[in-house]
């Protein structure tokens, strides 16, 4: 279970099944009683807060964050589909991060998980139809990047990209299984 996950999952348990106040070591010994907070329900994920409904407001809020987009590059472009195989990505995000954005990604409906059947305790991750419609949108910020910044991708390799760009697609929608 993630490190997220465990937490929420084992503080819901401590609170619901605590049917008296807990106690609390006392830095100078013995025990004093302490209160317990609960905290409030999350926001539904069908109908999340917004800032604001411009559309480019709510895209950054579903795929802005600084991971997001690379999780789903090393998807899409690197075939990776398990933690581990994201933890080891050039950029070496850290494993509460990693974590954090899958659900995330999972919950906003860019990514599916599975568990493996060989190992119950590997979870494969896979695009979504919504996921893989971000794959355009990932090219064209590749040739932003190509036109105005020093990067390590061959610029033919980007031109060949956008070149062929809904094939790209087509050919990702085969990958995935999503003909």
């Amino acid at each position: 279970m993630h490190v997220k996950r465990f937490r929420e999952h084992y503080f819901e348990k401590t609170v619901s099944q605590t049917p008296s106040v807990p106690l609390q070591r006392k830095p100078q010994g013995g025990w004093e009683e302490r209160e317990i907070v609960k905290r409030k329900p999350k926001a539904s994920k069908k109908s999340p807060q917004r800032r604001s409904r411009c559309p480019l407001n709510i895209a950054l809020e579903v795929f802005g964050d600084s991971w997001s987009l690379l999780i789903l590059r090393d998807m899409l472009f690197k075939g990776y589909s398990t933690f581990k195989q994201f933890r080891s990505s050039n950029e070496t995000v850290s494993t509460n991060i990693l974590a954090d954005r899958l659900q995330k990604m999972t919950a906003d409906g860019l990514i599916h998980a599975t568990r493996c059947s060989e190992d119950r305790r590997v979870i494969h991750y896979h695009p979504t139809r919504k996921g893989l419609d971000l794959a355009p949108v990932m090219v064209v910020m590749m040739q932003w990047t190509d036109k105005y910044e020093a990067h390590s991708v061959p610029g033919s390799k980007i031109a060949e990209m956008v070149k062929h760009r809904d094939s790209l697609v087509s050919e990702l929608m085969v990958q995935f299984d999503m003909v």
